[in-house]
């Protein structure tokens, strides 16, 4: 029989994988936190930043799960192989032990030893026949949870070229062995010939026995050095892999949560005080100097930088790391706090509204 050898490289399979990032699974189910009868600014505000980071958490996720799948069917592949290696090992044990057999052996120690292979190989048979049937569904669900044209079929296409592998092997195991008194009479038939046979006879009946045990040695070498030198080192590199989407997941979820929470803390507040309902930052940028916060109502309005030394001092993304309350922007790692009613003058009207000409 031709083995297969599971020959994806390692670095392919990480791109393959790496590239499925935000292309599993349907659609993603939408996020219902706001009334629809509800249609402000600030609501529409929180609905595109919630279902962004809801996008985010969710596809996440799902790679993380697509990334676990492969480690599963990685596994069912490592535990495959490790039967046949085993049977193979057995088969030619049992062999070995026809022709190596002295002629006043024990026959009861004999018997015990040649029923314990036999019973193992049929054993080894059962529980490759159970792995393949579990990496036959986690072939099918990479195929059902992403496109024909993907690079991830190439994985579910080695998938089921090793359950092709495990079936066959899984069906010749239990063909030879599942009746161990046949077995055990065919092995004591043959034993009785070469235990009888001499000279040119005995050479007929032990040279074939032993070109087939160093057939089954050389495959056993073969899917052993497949097993530790390709298998083990992409396990490794995958649970890496899945370890860094599992932190990535983690943050976003944190993101989201941390997100959700606030929303919450500003609709109630929304409710409890609807006079200024409309007056919540949602957004800020920075241009020309100045900080640009838009409220809730749509308007935008502005302050000048060199009023928050430490603000104009800062990079990007240290700008970009703020608290949104419903009365004030925090920036805690700058040690800087913008209060709504600082950027109103007694009037309630904006002091640097966006149509500034000196904007």
């Amino acid at each position: 029989m031709n083995w297969h050898l599971y020959s994806l490289p390692t670095d392919k399979l990480q791109v393959i994988i790496a590239d499925q990032l935000g292309k599993i699974g349907g659609d993603i189910p939408p996020l219902d936190i706001f009334q629809h009868d509800i249609n402000t600014v600030y609501v529409r505000y929180w609905k595109k930043r919630l279902t962004s980071l809801h996008r985010v958490v969710i596809t996440r996720t799902r790679y993380a799960q697509l990334i676990e799948q492969v480690i599963k069917g990685h596994s069912e592949t490592f535990k495959i192989y490790s039967g046949i290696e085993a049977s193979l090992g057995e088969r030619a044990k049992m062999l070995k032990d026809l022709v190596d057999s002295p002629a006043g052996a024990d026959i009861t120690e004999e018997l015990n030893i040649r029923y314990y292979r036999i019973s193992k190989c049929d054993r080894q048979a059962m529980t490759i026949i159970q792995r393949t049937a579990a990496l036959e569904g986690i072939a099918k669900w990479i195929r059902d949870n992403n496109a024909p044209e993907s690079k991830i079929v190439e994985l579910a296409e080695e998938y089921e070229r090793v359950v092709v592998l495990g079936k066959l092997v899984g069906a010749e195991l239990l063909m030879l062995y599942a009746d161990s008194a046949v077995e055990m009479s065919r092995y004591a038939e043959l034993t009785d010939k070469i235990k009888s046979a001499t000279g040119e006879k005995f050479r007929s009946l032990t040279v074939p026995l032993k070109e087939e045990i160093n057939w089954q040695s050389f495959q056993r070498k073969i899917i052993s050095a497949t097993k530790e030198h390709c298998l083990s080192i992409q396990l490794f590199a995958l649970q890496q892999m899945l370890e860094s989407a599992n932190a990535e997941r983690n943050i976003s979820q944190s993101a989201f949560s941390a997100s959700v929470k606030q929303a919450d803390r500003i609709k109630l507040t929304v409710i409890s005080e609807p006079q200024h309902a409309l007056e919540f930052p949602v957004n800020v940028s920075f241009e020309h100097a100045m900080i640009w916060i838009e409220l809730a109502d749509g308007r935008v309005l502005g302050a000048p930088l060199q009023w928050f030394p430490k603000l104009r001092a800062a990079n990007r993304l240290e700008r970009d790391k703020y608290k949104m309350t419903p009365v004030s922007l925090i920036w805690k790692d700058l040690d800087t706090t913008i209060h709504m009613d600082d950027l109103f003058d007694n009037n309630n009207a904006p002091l640097y509204p966006i149509d500034d000409p000196n904007k």
